[in-house]
């Protein structure tokens, strides 16, 4: 009977081991994802800002696209942020979300508007 206890109590600890394993992986996965995303618009910010800052964009519509394309990248970036703080929040019960009905074309569309100029930088047409 002893050993029969003893035997679930590993066995229990050894499921236990693998779940806090599988999640602390989880995390990591997750922490890496998101310094992939930061690091994206960081580095935008920095290649249109260097570029400025020595004179190498003599156009004015080409001065107006990267200003435009900074602003557009430090907005992306406070959006990140901002969804990396909301995770927080929801995984320590601080924050709850309230679904409601919503146009999804308009969604798509707001995205597809979004996305067009990273596309277009990459050669692609949305």
């Amino acid at each position: 009977v002893v050993l029969l206890v003893v035997t679930l109590g590993l066995a229990s600890l050894w499921r236990s081991a693998g779940v806090q394993i599988r999640l602390a992986q989880k995390k990591d996965d997750f922490i890496s994802a998101v310094s992939h995303e930061l690091r994206t618009p960081l580095t935008s910010i920095r290649m249109y800002s260097e570029m400025l800052e020595k004179n190498w964009v003599k156009s004015e519509d080409k001065l107006a696209e990267y200003y435009r394309n900074m602003r557009q990248e430090s907005e992306r970036l406070s959006r990140l942020i901002e969804n990396v703080l909301d995770f927080s929040r929801i995984q320590r019960g601080r924050k709850k979300y309230t679904f409601k009905a919503g146009d999804i074309n308009k969604c798509i569309a707001d995205v597809v508007e979004m996305m067009r100029p990273y596309a277009a930088q990459r050669g692609f047409t949305i």
